[in-house]
């Protein structure tokens, strides 16, 4: 399920998972925010490359303007230390979906900002395990043609799939008759060929 704002419900905030107190903590300590801090503190060494940052409730916010929805938005800028973990929030978990480069990156900037953040996106997604191990082969695009069936069981299609599952059962044999569409799936305990 989506907020409004186009990220996941389910994606728990740094905020809420670290606290208020932790994040201001987390930033004070950081070199890159500490100056921010300082100067927004400090009126006297406000300079102009600091007008797109706010204070808010002892946290340092980036205000940036979405190109898509034309909204302004007030981006938690991460201490270099909480990199990994928004990272891993937002591409590796269970609910992140592994997506790619231009999704994750569009998702965290919804709600987060650090300087670095389109490299350590780039170098995460390139370097995921999972991704890397389940990504596709480019091979050149064969040209489609219609097999000709005349009826109902002419031709079937078989298929073995490897689900990921809790359950004992994560395999799969489907069928299915390439004249009518109909599909029929059968969990099997593995799917070597005896099976």
């Amino acid at each position: 399920k989506n907020r409004k704002d186009g990220t996941s419900e389910n994606v728990e905030s740094i905020e809420k998972m670290l606290g208020h107190q932790s994040i201001q903590n987390f930033q004070k300590e950081d070199e890159f925010i500490k100056n921010i801090f300082e100067a927004l503190r400090n009126s006297q060494n406000y300079s102009k490359r600091f007008e797109n940052f706010s204070l808010e409730n002892d946290c340092v916010y980036r205000m940036w303007q979405n190109k898509l929805t034309g909204k302004m938005i007030f981006q938690l800028v991460i201490p270099k230390i909480l990199v990994n973990s928004v990272l891993n929030q937002f591409h590796g978990s269970l609910i992140g979906g592994h997506f790619g480069i231009p999704k994750v990156t569009s998702t965290i900037l919804l709600r987060y900002w650090w300087p670095t953040i389109a490299n350590d996106v780039f170098e995460w997604v390139k370097s995921c395990p999972e991704c890397q191990n389940s990504r596709k082969e480019i091979h050149p695009q064969v040209p489609m043609h219609p097999i000709p069936v005349t009826g109902p069981f002419e031709m079937i299609a078989v298929d073995c799939l490897n689900i990921k599952s809790t359950r004992n059962r994560s395999n799969l044999v489907v069928f299915c008759d390439y004249y009518t569409k109909w599909v029929e799936a059968f969990p099997t305990d593995n799917i070597t060929a005896e099976t």
